[in-house]
This record gives structure tokens, C-alpha cells and sequence, in this order.
């Protein structure tokens, strides 16, 4: 495994520890929907730093 390959695993080991959970997995997912459903009601999709 590269260098790289292994900070993601220690992030994500910690972020599973921390919270029971890995967030930038559920962010990318949620992130991922949002842009599906912009793409199906033509809608435009407006991004978390737009928004503030």
C-alpha cells in the first residue's frame, strides 16, 4: 500500500472510532444524491459553501 493509501486508512479508522462512523464517506454520498437529484428536476444544485 502506498503512503497515501494509508493516511485514508487512519482517517478513516479514526473517524469510525470517534463516531461510529466514516464521514467522508456519508459526505460524498449525500454530496452524490444531491447531484442526482439536481440532474433528474433540472434543478440547480447549490453546494454547502454556496449556501452560506
Amino acid at each position: 500500500m502506498n503512503g497515501s493509501g494509508k493516511t485514508f486508512r487512519v482517517l478513516k479508522d479514526k473517524e469510525l472510532h470517534q463516531s461510529g462512523e466514516c464521514h467522508n464517506k456519508r459526505v460524498i454520498l449525500e454530496l452524490y444524491d444531491a447531484m442526482q437529484e439536481a440532474k433528474q428536476t433540472g434543478k440547480l444544485l447549490r453546494t454547502q459553501t454556496e449556501e452560506a
